[in-house]
């Protein structure tokens, strides 16, 4: 298998960040490195962190960074051409100053994901328990990334910072796999006793959008444009979703990275 060309697959995510634009997904400042350090990115500071941490504090905000996220998914897969995250988890979402949702690290995702095609499907790093079952089943040995695997992570996302539950928290990062092969899902809300009232109602309410997120065919999965309708029409919440063109450069190393 050919090597990859890291400095053009690097190049690639730099002309992409310097085109994405929206409120919930976390902005490129500029990019510096050195002999020992030669790929790091500037981003501007969350004061709120990652949302997991945010929402133990505020678990009232957790309808609003479940619709931030996915407004912000939706964005990066509404651009031309579509931007996969690859790595959607409840530590890639932060917490700007005002409480708003932010998606990070989609670019350093995709790098990644650009290894792990160099690779079998041994998953050994990332967030195992966010992969959807057709990432680590099937005859082809390589990685396969799409906007169906970022529904299917953000229902997992959704659903650990609603119930502070690792999904599939009975089974080991090594038995999640093979679980999650077989149809296994998170148990309902009903069963959880570490949930307040208030958190119960909330993680019921999307309950029914989680498994249509989750369910083990991709094409029975929502759109991230549907995903965050739905969302929205909890209350009024308006996120504007501008198609984006991105440059045409990118669309170039995307085809030949």
């Amino acid at each position: 298998m050919t090597k990859p060309d890291w400095r053009k697959i690097i190049r690639r995510e730099i002309i992409i960040h310097r085109y994405i634009r929206h409120d919930n997904v976390l902005p490129l400042i500029g990019v510096f490195g050195d002999e020992a350090h030669p790929f790091n990115v500037v981003t501007p500071w969350m004061h709120h962190g990652v949302a997991s941490e945010y929402l133990k504090t505020r678990p009232d905000r957790f309808f609003d960074i479940a619709r931030g996220s996915s407004a912000g998914l939706a964005y990066l897969h509404g651009c031309v051409p579509p931007v996969i995250h690859g790595d959607i988890h409840s530590e890639n979402i932060l917490v700007d100053s005002g409480g708003n949702a932010q998606l990070c690290d989609f670019g350093l995702s995709r790098i990644k994901h650009e290894a792990k095609r160099t690779r079998t499907k041994t998953h050994e790093g990332g967030y195992p328990r966010n992969l959807a079952p057709e990432i680590t089943s099937g005859d082809d040995e390589r990685v396969n990334i799409t906007p169906q695997t970022d529904i299917y992570a953000l229902a997992m996302t959704i659903y650990e910072l609603g119930t502070r539950t690792r999904p599939l928290d009975q089974y080991t990062r090594f038995q999640v796999q093979r679980a999650v092969e077989e149809g296994k899902r998170p148990a309902g809300p009903d069963t959880m006793k570490n949930l307040s009232d208030a958190e119960r109602r909330d993680i019921r309410t999307v309950w029914p959008l989680l498994e249509r997120m989750w369910a083990q065919e991709p094409a029975s999965r929502p759109s991230a444009v549907d995903t965050f309708e739905e969302l929205r029409g909890r209350n009024n919440f308006g996120v504007k979703m501008p198609l984006t063109h991105i440059h045409p450069m990118y669309a170039a190393y995307n085809e030949n990275p």
